[in-house]
């Protein structure tokens, strides 16, 4: 981080504002905040963070506009999905999710919170088969990385 603004904010600005894709006013629209949230977002403010959902919805819009802008607009929206796989201390202050790894953990979050109260619901046998079933896909799908990485 520099010593003005997080790699976050700055990121987050340049998909808002620098891509011309839309104003601050249809962004605030299409994620349902008001706009002085956005800006406090851009700000770093200590009390102002986009939710899982709303970022998640921030990525979801970026990629579907991305190849309509032009190059160097492009690359903002690159930058931005780039930076959501780094470490949450190097790229965000004030973060209330810092405990995250990185911002894409961060937006899954509220899916695993959901997944886990409704898996209390469900009888004990019933719950490690669910969590059987999720850890082979895990390993599985951590097997085709490493695979790729060799």
């Amino acid at each position: 981080m520099n010593g003005t603004r997080s790699e976050f904010s700055a990121a987050l600005e340049g998909v808002f504002d620098l891509t011309g894709a839309f104003t601050r006013a249809q962004w605030a629209s299409i994620l349902n905040v008001p706009q002085d949230e956005i800006a406090r977002w851009l700000k770093d403010s200590e009390l102002a963070f986009p939710s899982p959902e709303t970022l998640r919805r921030v990525l979801r819009i970026a990629r579907e506009i991305r190849d309509s802008l032009p190059s160097d607009a492009r690359r903002l929206v690159d930058d931005f999905i780039a930076l959501l796989r780094r470490p949450v201390g190097e790229i965000a202050r004030h973060a209330p999710w810092n405990r995250a790894k990185t911002l894409e953990h961060y937006m899954v979050s509220a899916t695993r919170k959901a997944f886990l109260e409704l898996l209390d619901t469900l009888e004990p046998a019933n719950q490690e088969k669910v969590l059987a079933a999720a850890s082979g896909i895990a390993r599985a799908e951590r097997d085709k990385e490493e695979e790729k990485d060799a």
